[in-house]
């Protein structure tokens, strides 16, 4: 089985840090490079783990949603902004909604209380 079909799409409205909804932040780069705005989270919830950010951007060929690689994200409430660590040039994949499930309640139960399961790299996305 692949993990992709564990992965799961949690929407910007349900994640909170700093007890404040993260909705509506800037998604950019360590550059200062704007990437779009955070609309979502891909997660695998037996590892535990954030994969993706989903940035609603704006480009050459008009608006589309982008799956940006979760690295070592920094959050700056004051500027609304979640900084990523991503190459210049670097190509996002397109997020497609209909290849994730939507975060469940159960997907919640499987992340809290059962053992993590271990990481396969290589068969990531």
């Amino acid at each position: 089985m692949s993990s992709r079909a564990r992965l799961c799409y949690i929407d910007a409205g349900h994640v909170e840090a700093s007890a404040q909804d993260l909705s509506g932040f800037d998604v950019i780069t360590a550059a200062g490079q704007r990437l779009g705005e955070f609309v979502g989270l891909i997660v695998d919830p037996p590892v535990r783990r954030v994969l993706y950010l989903v940035v609603h951007g704006i480009g050459l060929f008009g608006q589309r949603r982008l799956l940006v690689p979760m690295s070592a994200a920094r959050l700056d409430v004051d500027q609304r902004a979640l900084q990523v660590e991503l190459e210049p040039g670097a190509d996002c994949r397109a997020f497609k909604a209909q290849e994730f499930a939507s975060f469940s309640d159960g997907d919640l139960l499987s992340a809290l209380f059962q053992r993590p399961t271990s990481v396969d790299r290589d068969s990531e996305m």
